[in-house]
């Protein structure tokens, strides 16, 4: 960065799809731009340290942060998600459907969060 290479909401993402909290807080910390992407891949890959982080600092969740947590099984993360208000719609449960993580899709039915056709349908297309 001193030498002027420019960076862009992908900086973070990208930190965070390495798993490094360091280079994370380093580039918030020097101004380089966030989206709700960096909360959906800490959702990914189950890095609540790393999603917490960005949501203290402001970075945006989306309903997008609930479906990846949802679509890997997370519930640690689901969790701590809702208790935090991240919104959430239909798609959390069809994804959670489609990749066979039915634990979450009971955590996500147990606290009310809606489903759908897609949920059925995301089941059969991921052959569950």
């Amino acid at each position: 960065r001193k030498n002027g290479c420019p960076w862009d909401i992908y900086t973070c993402s990208n930190s965070v799809e390495s798993g490094s909290m360091k280079v994370l807080e380093w580039a918030h910390k020097n101004g380089c731009p966030w989206d709700s992407w960096t909360c959906e891949l800490a959702a990914r890959k189950g890095n609540l340290e790393m999603l917490k982080y960005a949501v203290k600092h402001g970075c945006p969740t989306s309903s997008w942060t609930i479906m990846e947590a949802a679509r890997e099984g997370h519930i640690d993360i689901l969790k701590w998600l809702r208790e935090n208000g991240c919104p959430w719609n239909s798609v959390a449960c069809s994804q959670a459907a489609r990749y066979g993580k039915f634990d979450a899709i009971k955590y996500l039915r147990g606290q009310g969060c809606p489903w759908d056709h897609a949920t059925s349908n995301g089941a059969a297309e991921g052959k569950h």
